[in-house]
């Protein structure tokens, strides 16, 4: 298969092209290809009610008694140590089975969950979620309870035609797979014990076999993570990836540590140059979402950062409880009136992702 691109893409118009959704934005769908609106349009009202939820939290008008979405870590574990994650300054790639969240625990939350406004899953977090083979179990359990939406993001090394097979009969809506480069110098550079042409043929390999099923789910997704050893490359992959999958992700790089962090002005020369910055920054993470980790910790965002504000745990206290506790209710109005700068943690996240330093006297 000819890979090269048959033209190339001027960045500054491919900028313009992002649908980015929120004010804060670290990444955006291009050409708004938007994959919510086609499950919209293949689900119904349904779908459609939980998007107009989705709506209002995230422009902060509507405070839900429970989160319309979990995070779920099954595992604490990863097989590459990319520059961009904290993987790549751990001393171990994870520490096994142990550290792996247990399925019955997840039923109950899932049915407890889906009683109380439960809507979608997302099965990652700082980790491969493929390293658990029994993922499929999780995601067709959680469709059969009444998630609308289940997706996640892989770096797609573990992807094999089998596990490809179980996970299109799953049920899952989205999988989005962490590319980040468009030829093996720079995907080495970026993705650290990874193999470029391996996960190339696992991804379209995996089209081939969702054409095979004549199924149109899972929506497939490619991403990549702008930042300085990759930037150059990313007319060519959009050249490359824009006909063959559903939707594709621009994300921008966030300094996945804090600035106490000894590793983290090394980090910071990672940015890439087209780094898209604003004087805004109001997260909505709080409001839509909680993320489960693998000790059962629960977090208010997706974010590395997020690790930094633990909110409970799910082992010790009802998933809700911690939701609707005052001090989730006051970081969301936090963020609600633009005031990230007074939490040290969303402070540091903002500076570290997307907000301008300078626009700032803080």
């Amino acid at each position: 298969m000819d890979l090269s691109p048959n033209r190339l893409i001027d960045i500054e118009q491919l900028e313009k092209r992002l649908a980015r959704k929120e004010a804060q934005e670290d990444c955006g769908f291009l050409d708004s290809r938007d994959p919510f609106v086609t499950l919209t349009e293949k689900f119904g009202d349904a779908f459609a009610e939980y998007r107009r939820q989705w709506h209002a939290a995230s422009h902060f008008e509507l405070e839900t008694a429970f989160p319309l979405q979990l995070d779920f870590e099954l595992n604490y574990s990863c097989n590459l140590k990319c520059p961009m994650c904290t993987w790549s300054i751990e001393e171990t790639s994870g520490t096994g089975r142990k550290d792996w969240f247990p399925f019955d625990k997840f039923q109950e939350i899932i049915r407890y969950g889906v009683a109380r406004g439960l809507k979608a899953l997302d099965m990652s977090f700082v980790n491969e979620p493929l390293i658990r083979k029994d993922l499929p179990e999780f995601i067709d359990f959680a469709r059969q309870a009444g998630i609308v939406d289940v997706g996640f993001n892989t770096n797609g090394t573990l992807l094999t035609p089998e596990l490809s097979y179980r996970l299109i009969e799953s049920g899952l809506t989205r999988i989005q797979f962490s590319l980040d480069a468009f030829s093996v110098e720079t995907y080495n550079k970026v993705r650290t014990g990874g193999d470029y042409d391996k996960v190339l043929k696992n991804v379209l390999r995996f089209l081939e076999l969702r054409r095979e099923k004549e199924s149109d789910l899972p929506l497939v997704a490619v991403s990549f993570v702008k930042q300085k050893d990759n930037e150059k490359e990313l007319d060519k992959f959009v050249n490359f990836w824009e006909p063959r999958v559903d939707y594709l992700l621009i994300r921008e790089y966030l300094n996945p540590v804090l600035p106490s962090d000894e590793h983290y002005d090394d980090k910071s020369k990672m940015f890439s140059e087209m780094r898209h910055t604003t004087g805004e920054f109001k997260c909505t993470k709080p409001w839509q979402r909680m993320i489960v980790r693998h000790d059962g910790t629960l977090l208010p965002c997706c974010t590395f950062h997020g690790a930094y504000l633990p909110m409970g745990n799910v082992f010790q206290k009802p998933l809700d409880e911690v939701w609707n506790s005052r001090q989730m209710h006051n970081l969301r109005m936090l963020h609600k009136r633009g005031e990230f700068y007074k939490n040290e943690i969303c402070k540091a996240c903002a500076f570290s992702s997307t907000v301008n330093q300078s626009a700032w006297d803080v």
